[in-house]
């Protein structure tokens, strides 16, 4: 998993094997630093969600809202909260120039 924070957004860059993972109902983890944590799991509620707990980012999505990516389009998700858009995208890796 890659992660990129800006002020107004996180975007989340899973490996194909992560993404196979999520659909397989397995969350995905990664930890930033020591006590710092970011996870994307699949969930049956019907809304997005994204929980901030002593360390620990949890972005939970709706099986029903999460979509194949299309050839050459990585976007598997995204959705807004406040102020903040949360992208969860397909890392097709560095293509070439």
């Amino acid at each position: 998993m890659k992660i990129r924070l800006t002020d107004s957004e996180i975007r989340l860059r899973l490996t194909p094997s992560e993404v196979d993972g999520l659909g397989n109902g397995q969350p995905v983890s990664t930890n930033i630093i020591d006590g710092l944590s970011f996870t994307v799991q699949i969930t049956e509620q019907e809304a997005s969600t994204l929980e901030i707990d002593a360390g620990s980012i949890v972005i939970s999505v709706p099986r029903s809202e999460v979509s194949s990516p299309e050839p050459d389009t990585p976007l598997i998700h995204a959705f807004q909260l406040t102020n903040t858009a949360v992208v969860i995208e397909l890392d097709l890796g560095r293509r070439p120039r």
